[in-house]
């Protein structure tokens, strides 16, 4: 492989890094509107949030890991429990 190349592979992994988004699945014993609103601050619009046998369920999108890990740690400062049931690259 020329060395050319090399920096060409290099450069094409950098930049879909940079643009990662990440489409989440989360459940939570949070109330929906508390879940909802953390959400709106974290995540890009159009997310959705819904409540099934008492569990607070949302479908959101989220540019880094690092967003997620915000998410839980302000869960889990409340007391509250959540779980990351899909965690898909887009």
């Amino acid at each position: 492989m020329s060395e050319r190349s090399a920096t060409e592979l290099e450069d094409t992994t950098k930049s879909s890094q940079v643009g990662e988004v990440l489409e989440v699945k989360v459940e939570s014993n949070l109330s929906v509107e508390t879940l909802f609103s953390y959400l709106s601050e974290l995540s890009a619009p159009g997310f959705k949030v819904w409540l099934h046998d008492k569990k607070a369920y949302a479908i959101f999108k989220v540019s880094s890991l690092d967003s997620l890990r915000k998410l839980a740690e302000t869960i889990e400062q409340r007391r509250r429990n959540c779980k990351f049931l899909r965690i898909v690259e887009v």
